[in-house]
Formats: structure tokens, C-alpha cells, sequence
């Protein structure tokens, strides 16, 4: 059994790494990158099953059978490690080493991204809406046509009147009024662009004085409609070969815009040169779709060259970009990288991702 599993695997293996060359040598980034991630997948994928595998064996009865079995099995999981190495690839465990919780984000996203050719797109259309239309232009013909039958009832005062034009009106009608909406849903769709969600006041609790306005919008966008500036942050510090634009991300942006008024803040409180904004943002409802914290990874002991189990961390990445600028000063806009590691528990970890790549942990 062991030796069919050897020559099946092997044989994929070999025809797929066979192109490598040829792909690598190509000079498109992409086509390298696709490779290298499908190789590194397809490594641990086999690594995977041998685990399976190797942990059957291990259940045998202590013989010199089960031992030769043992190492032939072992052997089959350092060959495939020891080449992840020489390929520079990144999904290793090494026992109390703090990059293992890569171990898991990284293999996660390869199989996300190995996978996608095997999982339907979906692409969120509200249908409903053009049944609604249909619908609604046929009650706006009904009505038209109750409309017009008056008139066609005192045709006999109007002798030019005939159900040609009955016709025709209760047709312009239904098509008038379908316009209406049709428009009303593009101009729905432009003033939610510019206009915001809701408006808050700022009021002095001791004066009960209008300080200023906050005004808030939410909505889903695209990698490609945000600001180029954003957008070159995002990539910086990606695992190699995954490009943000192929992880299929969800993007939602936040957009608050603060109006102070000048005179009565300066009036009311000569002191302050300044004023805080503290913005929370709640995460407790993404953790309840999240695996558990630690995930047992089986491995091999470089020791003792015998199959141990490690616990491997399962995190999480919540990148937020902020951009700030000031009303009529283009010049002075800023942006900021955070990247929230999270897990089941809550958040672990806040790293601040300069514009260079370089991470500094800011809460831990």
C-alpha cells in the first residue's frame, strides 16, 4: 500500500515540478508565483496524508515490521520538507519558533487560492429589482387604463378619439413611469456617493452650544476604486506570491467627515488647542465565524526523528488604512497602515506597517 501511495503521489509530483523550469524561466511574475504556490500546496498537501498515514502506522503493534514501515512512511514527509527548504518556501514548523502561526494563515490562504478554480464566482445582482419594474409598470398601466377608458366613454363628445390612441397613451404611460424609477435608482445610486449615511451633532453638554458636525457612511468598494496611495500600502508586507488583488478580499470603507466651528469652540474654551477623536471600531462579531485558537499540527521531531504534535496558533489579519486630509489643503493628506492579528479570542496583537514594509508592534 505504501508503495502504490509512493508511485501515485510521486508520479504528480514529478509531472508538475517537470514544468517548473520552463515556468520559472519564462520571466512573467505571475505564471512563477502561480507555480510556486501550486508546488508549495501540492507538497503539503501530500505531507498532509502521509501525516494520516504515518500516525496508522505508529497504532501498530511495537515489531521490527512496524518500524521498517515507520521510517519508510517518515522518510516520504522529510523529503518533502527538506524541499519546501531548498525552495525557499515558508510553510515550516519549527518547535517554539513564533512564526509557526504563519504556518497556518499562509497554508490557509494557498489552499484559498488553489481552490478557487474549482469554486463557482459569485457576483450579488438584485434581480428582484427588475421583476419589481415589470410589475410596476404593469400596475402603472392599469392605472392609465382606468384612466383613459373614462375618456374612451365620452368618445362620442370627441369623435377623433379611438383605442389606437387609448393604446398608445396607456404604453407612453407604463414606459414614463418606469423612467421615473429607473432614474430614481440611478440618482439613488450617485447622491450615496456624495451624500452620507447620517449626521451628528457636537454639542457643549455645560453650554449646550453647537461645537460642530460629524457625518458617516459606509459602504463595499473594490482593490481597484480606492486610492492608489491606499492601494500600495495594502501590498506591502504580503506573503510572497499572493497579491492582495488575488486573495479576493471583502473592502469596506468608513468615511467620517468632522466640521468644527471655530468661533464658539474658541470662545467657549479659550484653553484648548485641540480636540480627540476616538473612533471604535467593534470586531466581536468576526470572531464567532473564526476557528479555535490553536490548531494540533503533526510534525517530526528533529531530535527524535518520531511523530509529535504541535500547537500551532490560528490568527487572523484585519488590515485597516486610514487616510486623513484636511478640507482644501490637498497637500496635507496622511496615511496609516494598521494590521489587527486576531484569533477566536479577540485581538492579539496591533502592528503598525511603515511605509518601508518595516513592522512595529504597538499593542501586544
Amino acid at each position: 500500500m505504501i508503495r502504490v501511495f509512493q508511485e501515485k503521489y510521486g508520479a504528480v509530483l514529478e509531472s508538475y515540478r517537470k514544468m517548473g523550469p520552463r515556468l520559472v524561466q519564462s520571466g512573467l511574475t505571475k505564471i512563477r508565483n502561480s507555480f510556486q504556490l501550486i508546488d508549495e500546496f501540492l507538497s503539503l498537501t501530500v505531507e498532509n496524508y502521509t501525516y494520516h498515514l504515518l500516525e496508522e502506522v505508529d497504532r501498530i503493534e511495537n515489531t521490527g515490521i512496524r518500524d521498517q514501515l515507520f521510517e519508510k512512511v517518515r522518510d516520504i514527509i522529510l523529503i518533502e520538507e527538506n524541499y519546501r527548504k531548498s525552495k525557499g518556501y515558508l510553510s515550516i514548523l519549527e518547535p517554539r519558533s513564533s512564526k509557526n502561526e504563519l504556518f497556518l494563515y499562509r497554508h490557509g490562504l494557498i489552499k484559498k487560492y488553489c481552490f478557487k478554480i474549482l469554486h463557482l464566482e459569485i457576483s450579488p445582482k438584485n434581480i428582484e429589482k427588475t421583476w419589481h419594474h415589470l410589475f410596476y409598470a404593469l400596475a402603472a398601466g392599469i392605472a392609465m387604463a382606468f384612466a383613459t377608458l373614462v375618456g374612451f366613454l365620452a368618445q362620442k363628445y370627441f369623435p377623433n378619439f379611438s383605442f389606437s390612441l387609448l393604446l398608445a397613451f396607456v404604453i407612453i404611460y407604463m414606459f414614463k413611469d418606469r423612467l421615473k424609477d429607473i432614474f430614481r435608482d440611478l440618482f439613488q445610486k450617485w447622491l450615496n456617493k456624495r451624500f452620507y449615511d447620517r449626521t451628528i451633532e457636537i454639542l457643549d453638554p455645560s453650554y449646550n452650544k453647537r461645537l460642530g458636525q460629524c457625518k458617516e457612511k459606509f459602504y463595499y468598494t473594490s482593490f481597484w476604486d480606492l486610492d492608489p496611495k491606499i492601494q500600495e500600502l495594502r501590498r506591502l508586507d504580503t506573503l510572497p506570491g499572493l497579491e492582495v488583488e488575488d486573495r479576493g478580499e471583502t473592502i469596506f470603507c468608513y468615511k467620517r467627515r468632522i466640521t468644527l466651528f471655530s468661533a464658539p469652540v474658541f470662545k467657549l474654551h479659550s484653553r484648548i488647542s485641540g480636540l480627540n477623536d476616538i473612533l471604535r471600531f467593534n470586531v466581536k462579531h468576526m470572531l464567532t465565524k473564526m476557528d479555535e485558537p490553536f490548531h494540533e499540527i503533526p510534525f517530526i521531531r528533529p531530535d527524535t526523528l518520531r511523530i509529535s504534535r504541535l500547537q500551532v496558533p490560528k490568527i487572523y489579519h484585519l488590515n485597516v488604512v486610514f487616510r486623513f486630509s484636511v478640507e482644501g489643503d490637498e497637500e496635507t493628506v496622511l496615511y496609516e497602515r494598521l494590521r489587527l492579528v486576531l484569533n477566536q479570542k479577540g485581538i492579539q496583537r496591533v502592528e503598525r506597517i511603515s511605509p518601508g514594509g518595516k513592522i512595529q508592534k504597538m499593542i501586544s
